[in-house]
């Protein structure tokens, strides 16, 4: 058993924040925080909120097994309570708030979550080598970047199409980071230039993902954030702030 009280709006935030289609995720309740993680063949993202103590109900650290993202936001967004009570039993997933619950069938299966320790003991090899590669990959230029002037790229997938590519390229001499999405040649594109500041880095990096960029970044709160990134790799990004690493991977054959 695991348990613990959330703030309903905290809680809402939470779950739909680790990127579009996800059904079901896995989370542990420990050291007072809720902690999730999931590994998708677009992005990875982790992130943590804090949980509250009461005399009243007991807190339990243990794992949780999340199997319908969907309905649980939308019990979240129907209800006007403050705190909810989320208690994972044997099979059965249950969330409380004031006098009504929502109970839903669970089980270990989580899709979401097949690779995540897998995915984790990169990330831990990407901290000892203090995120200068990932896996295979040297993580060649980093930085800092106000993750709002990422964001809002949407737009660009109406214009240049849902199946449309997305280039990242960095230039650290100029210290400014611009994001095309579309074809480069021979399509309508629309392009963004960004100033970053502390680049470090001595060479032009460019990487690709798919029309996933614009929703994948709504993963990250607003703020500043430490990105890292290399030549046709992983663009990494570890906010200052929050609790949360997104790392946006490499789509091998889009460019």
């Amino acid at each position: 058993m695991a348990q613990a009280i959330i703030e309903r709006t905290k809680l809402l935030g939470f779950i739909n924040g680790f990127g579009d289609n996800i059904e079901d995720i896995q989370l542990e309740i420990k050291d007072n925080r809720v902690y999730g993680s999931v590994d998708t063949p677009t992005h990875y993202c982790e992130k943590s909120i804090s949980v509250m103590v009461s005399n009243d109900i007991k807190y339990r650290p243990g794992k949780v097994f999340m199997c319908d993202v969907a309905k649980v936001a939308t019990f979240l967004k129907a209800s006007s309570q403050e705190l909810s009570i989320l208690t994972q039993w044997d099979g059965s997933f249950n969330l409380k708030l004031g006098n009504d619950s929502l109970q839903i069938p669970s089980h270990e299966h989580i899709r979401s979550a097949l690779t995540v320790d897998r995915a984790k003991m990169a990330i831990a090899d990407m901290k000892r080598t203090n995120f200068t590669k990932i896996g295979p990959s040297i993580l060649s230029v980093n930085g800092n970047i106000d993750i709002k002037e990422m964001k809002g790229m949407g737009v660009g997938v109406k214009i240049a199409g849902k199946d449309a590519p997305c280039r990242v390229r960095i230039n650290p001499m100029d210290a400014e980071m611009t994001i095309t999405m579309g074809n480069i040649v021979g399509g309508s594109n629309m392009s963004r230039v960004i100033q970053l500041s502390n680049v470090w880095g001595e060479t032009e990096t460019t990487t690709y993902f798919g029309s996933h960029l614009p929703n994948i970044l709504s993963c990250m709160d607003s703020g500043m954030v430490d990105f890292y990134m290399g030549e046709h790799a992983a663009l990494v990004l570890d906010h200052q702030e929050y609790d949360t690493l997104l790392i946006l991977k490499h789509q091998q054959g889009v460019n």
